[in-house]
């Protein structure tokens, strides 16, 4: 994993890759190859695995399993941003039962506010839907990406927001680019200490079981 190197972005990019739309620096980059210890869980711990049996890049990636729990996931936290763009891009694949939701997650304290931004892959028992969630802290589907489940195979996930102008910036799920009109994210007010969280997150739509495999973690900032 790599934290807070200046500029590095894009020869990162040049083989993980191509297509990406990060930009600017890199808080956090998380190819999963080294021992997982390091990463904090949403879940127990017995829920994230390090694993071969499929991998985008490299040689390991992260197994979420959605046995126990219903959701299954991993968080950061990397030093405050105060303004500019915060960005996410993560590479992933259902492998067995049936995802009802992919989701990123951002929380930025300033000392001033709490922001909460998040964009996530929706399973609504017909439709693919992109959602973000709003000013209001409840979901807001953006477009419909088709019909049927989560499909098992690798998908690009990237979402951009605006800690200036508090709004949502492009949006990705592979092919899809949108960029919402002046759609807010959820502010609050709050004295906490500055600090910043993102957490990675998969939730099984039924039981008994579900898993999801992920690979190469961007977390970038770019001041605008």
């Amino acid at each position: 994993m790599v934290r807070g190197e200046r500029d590095y972005t894009q020869r990162v990019l040049a083989t993980v890759n191509p297509a990406s739309l990060m930009a600017g620096r890199v808080l956090i980059l998380e190819d999963f190859e080294s021992a997982v210890s390091h990463i904090d869980a949403t879940t127990g711990s017995a829920a994230l695995t390090s694993t071969d049996s499929e991998v985008w890049r490299g040689e390991a990636s992260m197994k979420f399993d959605m046995t126990a729990d219903i959701t299954s996931g991993i968080a950061y936290t990397f030093p405050c941003i105060t303004m500019g763009e915060l960005a996410a891009e993560v590479l992933f694949h259902p492998k067995s039962g049936t995802l009802s939701a992919f989701t990123i997650t951002f929380q930025v304290w300033d000392g001033t506010l709490r922001h909460v931004a998040a964009c996530r892959i929706y399973y609504d028992g017909s439709n693919v839907l992109l959602q973000v969630n709003d000013d209001t802290a409840s979901w807001k589907t953006i477009t419909t990406l088709g019909s049927g489940v989560i499909f098992s195979a690798w998908h690009l996930f990237c979402f951009k927001f605006n800690l200036t102008t508090h709004e949502y910036g492009t949006l990705r799920f592979d092919s899809t680019y949108l960029k919402p009109s002046n759609q807010p994210y959820q502010t609050s007010s709050s004295t906490i200490c500055p600090n910043g969280l993102v957490s990675v997150t998969g939730t099984r739509a039924v039981p008994p079981s579900a898993t999801v495999i992920i690979d190469d973690l961007i977390i970038t900032y770019e001041d605008l």
